[in-house]
């Protein structure tokens, strides 16, 4: 499937088959899309805001510079997914999957990531400002440079985040670079 560009506002994709899909730029806003399977499909620079992909399977997905913000997420599959540079501001990633995902410089402000499983997952130069993260699997997660909420701070208190601890493996990377 080619929808390179499309403009489907509030489309319902409840439960569609859109494996591997071409979908670059596509604008969907609103979209209904929980249950779909969209594996390895490309939402590059994509606008997804406010939409719903409750218990999608979006593992291996290209959504670089895709904007989720508002986007309900819970229980989404995004093993593998690449979302450098997305927008995904207040989205819901409550018991969501992102093993091994990519979320360098991705703007996660203001999201809930509530039992979300981010083992092995890059949070490099991200921020994570104003997030509610709390029982989450974060075993080998790069939070380098990320931009991290500061547990119980109160309004008007100093600094609103706290920058992430680089890996070792990170460190190798800028050393090399």
């Amino acid at each position: 499937i080619d929808l390179e560009g499309a403009y489907l506002e509030a489309a319902e994709l409840t439960g569609a088959d859109l494996t591997a899909a071409n979908m670059p730029q596509v604008r969907m806003p609103r979209v209904f899309a929980s249950n779909a399977n969209m594996r390895s499909a490309n939402l590059a620079e994509a606008d997804l805001s406010g939409g719903n992909f409750r218990a999608a399977n979006l593992e291996g997905a290209n959504l670089s510079g895709a904007n989720l913000s508002n986007a309900d997420l819970t229980m989404t599959n995004l093993r593998d997914a690449n979302l450098r540079g997305a927008n995904l501001s207040g989205a819901n990633f409550s018991y969501a999957s992102l093993l091994n995902a990519n979320l360098t410089g991705a703007d996660v402000t203001k999201a809930t990531l509530y039992g979300t499983n981010m083992k092995e997952a890059k949070f490099i130069d991200a921020d994570l400002t104003g997030a509610r993260i709390a029982s989450v699997i974060k075993i080998g997660t790069d939070f380098c440079n990320a931009r991290m909420p500061i547990k119980g701070q109160k309004k008007g208190d100093g600094p609103k985040f706290k920058l992430g601890k680089c890996s070792e493996k990170s460190k190798e990377l800028s050393k090399a670079n």
